[in-house]
């Protein structure tokens, strides 16, 4: 069986934050084109209540992303 180095680890590491940076990214994409939804035209109880929880999961993603820069 081989070693395991730190190195490998590293990069192991390295490699699974790139991947989750990738992921918040199209998922703040995929945001954009629903906020596009609301400018079309939706609006009411639904389209405000919708836009709150965007707000907070953009918030949030906004924080993880800046966390996985640093860890970078």
């Amino acid at each position: 069986m081989d070693e395991i180095t730190f190195d490998d680890m590293l990069f192991h590491y390295e490699a699974k934050l790139k991947e989750a940076s990738e992921e918040i990214q199209s998922i703040k994409k995929q945001i954009k084109k629903i906020n596009a939804t609301f400018d079309s035209g939706w609006s009411g109880k639904a389209a405000a209540a919708c836009r709150e929880k965007l707000e907070y999961v953009a918030g949030e993603l906004a924080k993880s992303d800046n966390e996985i820069s640093e860890a970078l």
